[in-house]
């Protein structure tokens, strides 16, 4: 028995521990982000955003994050939970005001709406990168990710906002 247990430890000694990668999905049906908008350029960027989402430098570029702020998951994790099964829906809103001297909001979710996302029609459409890298950043609050309070400063490395500026930067050759 002694023996047993011995060659039990010893054969468990030699593992390491890693941090099992989803088997990839099938990026020609995957679709991470939908519309029912009559918007052309919604749709457009319906396209672009799930173009990204499929690309191997994004999928390399988040995966190899290994922390972020107000989160302790790794990248690997991150990329698995944006590509989970839950899609994230782009709508539309607007807002009954706008001034140019103060802070308008670019888009947002909902507490009570799990599946959708929403642009503001005030300050939307804007350049497509821009636009993937906040729908990006928001299907990331539905997924449950978030950076605190509404304000930018210092949130650069978190989830939210990382992988969306990745997902920016690596929108090339997606719209």
């Amino acid at each position: 028995m002694k023996l047993l247990i011995l060659l039990l430890l010893v054969s468990c000694a030699g593992i390491q521990k890693t941090i099992p990668i989803k088997p990839e999905f099938d990026a020609e049906s995957f679709e991470l982000f939908k519309s029912r908008s009559n918007l052309p350029w919604v749709h457009e960027l319906q396209e672009a955003a799930n173009c990204v989402i499929k690309k191997e430098s994004f999928a390399h570029s988040v995966r190899e994050v290994t922390g972020f702020t107000y989160s302790d998951k790794s990248g690997v994790v991150v990329y698995e939970d944006l590509t989970d099964s839950r899609t994230c829906t782009i709508s539309t809103y607007k807002t009954k005001w706008y001034s140019p001297f103060k802070y308008v909001v670019m888009a947002t979710t909902w507490p009570s709406d799990k599946e959708k996302l929403y642009l503001n029609l005030r300050v939307n459409p804007r350049p497509m990168p821009d636009m993937i890298e906040t729908v990006i950043h928001e299907c990331l609050h539905l997924k449950g990710y978030s950076h605190g309070d509404n304000s930018r400063i210092g949130k650069e490395n978190s989830v939210n906002y990382k992988v969306g500026a990745l997902a920016k930067k690596n929108s090339d050759g997606c719209y």
